[in-house]
């Protein structure tokens, strides 16, 4: 065998091991960032999370290996939706690709780490994959899972109000507010703060009668599934009377209005969350509040 056809198996056997050596896949163990490639490694570590994210990786995502850092051993190259990237180990579930061939796990510790066993004697390198000790860095967020995310939807309801929710989940938990409007309060014409002029006012066109001015309320949820969230809310509204009159000398409707009440207001949800995007995904959240009656309004979550 001459030395051309030696060279040729010899490259194409460093081939095949350099592919089946990233046919595997890792599956993310927490919602993190997709990093870009297009710097090094370690300028990355300076730079803020706006320069260098190129997308976001829900949790439980098994994606495909296209390389490892060979260097420090804390990221891997992933392939997610037509772009390639880098997480942080910390983010994945399985860190075994981390231990083999890895210069900083030495010979004698390799069966504790990969038995997750902590012992005597071992660097920051092999508790970190033994047992999960976060490896300190510059900019550490880039190690760490998004934790927070934050809705915000519109609708309406059937007592013809305008509903606003604003909220932030962590975890199971959903904690926000929300706002409604009441688009049909039976006034006419402008507020009148003054002292009614009878004489003004024509005999027979007085018109009376209530209503709940925007409630404020508070939502707690809590995610049942990874896309369902149910929840309660409570809050007040102030209830208001109102005269409508009509103004002869100035052939003009006006109102006056007087605080009548304070009305507590409660109420449940349901919010149904669509396929993770990139950096969102859209809901639709229906309910039910004893001011606004029943609701259903679209929003998305970032």
């Amino acid at each position: 065998m001459n030395n051309n056809m030696k060279n040729t198996l010899l490259l194409l056997v460093f081939a095949f091991t350099a592919l089946s050596s990233f046919s595997q896949t890792v599956t993310t163990k927490d919602r993190c960032y997709l990093l870009t490639d297009k710097y090094d490694l370690h300028q990355m570590l300076g730079m803020s999370i706006a320069e260098i994210c190129i997308g976001k990786i829900p949790k439980g995502v098994e994606l495909p290996i296209l390389g490892i850092d060979n260097v420090n051993y804390l990221f891997v190259k992933v392939e997610y939706r037509n772009k390639t990237g880098w997480i942080h180990r910390n983010m994945i579930v399985d860190k075994s690709i981390f231990i083999d061939n890895n210069p900083h796990i030495r010979d004698e510790y390799i069966d504790a780490v990969k038995n997750h066993v902590e012992i005597q004697g071992m660097n920051k390198e092999e508790q970190e994959l033994a047992i999960g000790i976060q490896v300190k860095t510059r900019k550490n967020h880039i190690s760490k899972a998004i934790k927070w995310r934050n809705e915000v939807s519109v609708g309406y309801t059937s007592n013809n109000y305008l509903a606003i929710n604003m909220s932030s989940s962590k975890g199971s938990w959903l904690y926000g507010f929300s706002i409604q409007g009441n688009l049909k309060r039976g006034t006419k014409g402008k507020i009148y703060k003054e002292a009614l002029d009878f004489d003004a006012i024509v005999a027979g066109t007085f018109e009376t009668g209530t209503f709940d001015s925007s409630s404020l309320a508070f939502d707690l949820g809590y995610y049942v599934k990874k896309n369902i969230c149910l929840g309660a809310s409570i809050g007040y509204a102030t209830n208001y009377h109102y005269v409508n009159f009509h103004d002869d000398r100035a052939n003009e409707w006006r109102h006056a209005l007087e605080s009548n009440k304070i009305k507590l207001d409660a109420g449940a949800f349901i919010q149904y969350f669509f396929k993770d995007r990139l950096f969102s995904r859209y809901y639709l959240r229906g309910g039910y509040s004893m001011i606004g009656g029943v609701g259903l309004g679209i929003g998305i979550q970032l």
